[in-house]
């Protein structure tokens, strides 16, 4: 039924979502066995809810440990490939900002190392923690490795801290939304570090920090160039005030990388790290397409639906409006109340909300694949919250102006694009980003 009598076919066709319902797919299992008649159609999603509880059994018996799968915050998606890929991307986040903070906080704070567990993974070949397969593989946070380890390195804590950018957001400069943020952390809230591990002072020497795209094409307007003397042993931060802009409302969709380079006063390249940025489209094309009841629905929620709950102290403090617009009038209103929104933030809330509230609105499936984009991409909770009102401030801005427009009519859904990466240039063979790429246009 699911796959036809092939293993093969079934994974292929198995939905890979359903791994992020553990908690209700037994009683969905329950439900669909008690039915009295079943479709075609609903015996084959009680097959893979069925299937997807064994995979998960399967899968925590071979070392893949539950507790990190659900808390990972991987970015459910239906394909295999893309659950492999979802996981990896992931994994690659949570290594680079561990090994980053580890060794900006050995340059300027306590820390003197890492250990780093595991290398690779069992050689049953179970999906575990990791970097490299059983077959010797490297996977994609094997590359957080090669990026960020050098005895010379320059780290920049911003990018790695906010990798998803919004119109207005600096590529790789201090937010002003952190000021005062790291006091009890200033690896965290430096601009740039520069660290010398070696038993030679580095004098003369220079850092170049940039953005690019997938093909390595510069934006010029990034580059900054910066001289810096490391003595031996020891290193330095560094502020960079305006230096590389910010991202501009015109700037293609998709994944962009930062690159911060230092050479010896010979020009000698010493070491160059990397930063994977992605941009969500913010036109939002796709809203043109949906008609005045389906836009309001967004912002303003569908009938009988409530708005976000804030707790404080054990109970509710403020019930906010349905949709996105209640959610961030609710913020806003929250905000003002003085009402602590830590547990709020760190919790993921606006999150867990958010998304079963959009689910099944028409137009939704970009809004929440962005969003699933935010939550997965960025590590820090705080970040996360701020980048997602942000972007549902965005969303609502947009979709007011096209209710705004007497006379409008839904646009036609535009055309299929072809997949970025077969477009352009060939991406570097060693370790290529696992995400959406840049497509450059003449």
């Amino acid at each position: 039924m699911l796959g036809r009598g092939s293993w093969s076919r079934a994974l292929k066709a198995f939905d890979w979502s359903l791994l992020w319902d553990l908690g209700d797919l037994g009683e969905r299992i329950r439900r669909a066995e008690l039915a009295p008649v079943a479709p075609p159609a609903a015996e084959s999603d009680l097959v893979s809810m069925k299937l997807a509880v064994l995979l998960l059994d399967v899968l925590h018996y071979g070392g893949f440990k539950g507790e990190n799968f659900w808390f990972g915050l991987w970015k459910p998606v239906s394909s295999l490939e893309g659950f492999v890929a979802s996981g990896q991307n992931r994994q690659y986040r949570l290594h680079k900002d561990a090994i980053e903070h580890y060794l900006n906080a050995g340059v300027v704070g306590p820390i003197v190392g890492y250990f780093s567990f595991m290398f690779r993974d069992a050689d049953w070949e179970a999906p575990t923690w990791g970097v490299v397969d059983a077959a010797w593989t490297p996977k994609k946070a094997f590359r957080a490795y090669l990026e960020s380890n050098h005895a010379v390195r320059v780290t920049l804590p911003h990018a790695l801290r906010a990798p998803v950018k919004l119109p207005g957001d600096p590529w790789f400069g201090a937010d002003a939304n952190d000021g005062g943020s790291f006091a009890d952390a200033p690896w965290a809230g430096a601009e740039m570090i520069v660290a010398n591990d070696t038993a030679e002072d580095l004098l003369g020497a220079s850092v170049t920090v940039w953005v690019e795209d997938a093909t390595g094409a510069r934006l010029d307007s990034t580059e900054h160039r910066q001289p810096v003397d490391v003595p031996a042993g020891s290193g330095l931060t560094c502020v960079l005030g305006a230096a590389g802009g910010s991202v501009t409302g015109d700037i293609a969709a998709g994944t962009w990388f930062v690159r911060a380079q230092i050479c010896s006063a010979g020009d000698e390249v010493l070491s160059t790290n990397g930063y994977e940025v992605v941009v969500p489209d913010t036109t939002f094309p796709w809203l043109a397409g949906l008609s005045a009841p389906a836009l309001e629905a967004l912002v303003d929620g569908g009938p009988g639906v409530e708005g976000f709950h804030y707790w404080h102290g054990g109970a509710v403090t403020h019930r906010a409006h349905a949709g996105m617009r209640g959610l961030l009038a609710g913020w806003s209103q929250v905000e003002s109340r003085g009402i602590d929104l830590y547990d709020t933030v760190q919790g993921e809330h606006l999150f867990r909300h958010l998304l079963p509230e959009l689910a099944g609105h028409a137009g939704a499936d970009r809004l929440l694949d962005d969003i699933w984009t935010i939550r997965s991409e960025v590590v820090s909770p705080a970040v996360k919250a701020r980048t997602l009102l942000r972007y549902v401030e965005l969303v609502v801005r947009r979709a007011e102006a096209l209710l705004a427009t007497k006379g409008r009519r839904p646009s036609r859904a535009p055309r299929p694009v072809a997949d970025a990466a077969s477009h352009g240039a060939p991406l570097a063979p060693l370790f290529p980003a696992v995400g959406r790429d840049v497509r450059r246009h003449p």
